[in-house]
């Protein structure tokens, strides 16, 4: 009977047609008994109280990250070969970094288990955008800020671009909404708008009280015409001066001469 019996570190190898037993080689098979893997032989695992030929099991998992497969170890080839919580790479079951950009810090994104910078807005959750390989809260376009918020530097701040998007009473000026005009319509209680502010003025004589006419946007005292002065004066240089047009602006013994009521001669 040819076989092969070594022991020297434990390694046991029978010959053609021999069976490895707890005695040796022999022509039958005689599984040895066990009650935990370090019971067997190299090479072998416990399984159901006997030694068999194996590599892993359901606790005696695989070394270096491959996948136990019917008692052998052998790469992964997807996630769902390396169970929960790990991830299938290069045929090696690993750890990830992140299953979710949720897992990442710094703004980072989380891609096939590995936490990188950002590349693109697209590469961000919808409420962020890509900044320098972070993703980060901001804008590219004013619309996204909503109402009284314009986009500067990337962020959404408190603004304007036109009067349209300012209060009433206040209009666009250097991307802030101020207090201001750009027509008289913009003002209330009879103001004016000058230089941008509304203020207290006119633009013609019909605003102003009698006596008073309009003059540089202000109502001063002055006159256009005679009709405007007392019956004994006369407009002069927007000013109601005495004196007379004719005779019928002089006393019955008196005659206009030179705009001047005078004794008839």
């Amino acid at each position: 009977m040819r076989h092969l019996f070594l022991r020297t570190l434990g390694i046991f190898i029978c010959g053609a047609g021999l069976f490895l037993s707890v005695k040796g080689c022999s022509p039958t098979s005689v599984l040895k008994p066990c009650a935990a893997h370090e019971d067997c032989y190299k090479g072998e695992i416990c399984l159901k109280k006997v030694c068999i030929k194996g590599e892993c099991a359901a606790d005696k998992p695989c070394k270096g990250g491959q996948r136990c497969r019917k008692n052998k170890c052998i790469p992964c080839t997807e996630n769902d070969d390396c169970g929960d919580n790990k991830l299938c790479e290069s045929g090696v079951c690993k750890q990830p970094e992140c299953f979710d950009s949720s897992g990442c810090r710094g703004g980072k994104i989380c891609i096939k288990g590995y936490c990188l910078p950002c590349k693109k807005d697209g590469d961000c959750a919808a409420t962020l955008l890509c900044f320098a390989g972070q993703c980060k809260k901001g804008c590219r376009l004013d619309k996204i800020c909503g109402i009284g918020k314009i986009c500067t530097a990337d962020k959404c701040v408190e603004g304007c671009r036109k009067d349209e998007n300012c209060k009433n009473g206040t209009i666009c000026t250097a991307d802030k909404c101020v207090e201001g005009c750009r027509k008289d319509e913009n003002c209330k209680d009879g103001k004016i708008c000058l230089k941008e502010k509304c203020v207290e003025g006119c633009r013609d004589d019909k605003v102003c009280t009698t006596g008073k006419i309009c003059e540089k946007e202000s109502c001063v005292d002055g006159c256009r015409d005679d009709k405007a002065c007392n019956a004994d004066q006369i407009c002069k240089e927007k000013k109601c001066i005495k004196g007379c047009r004719d005779n019928t602006g002089c006393r019955a013994e008196q005659v206009c001469k030179q705009e001047t009521c005078v004794a008839k001669p």
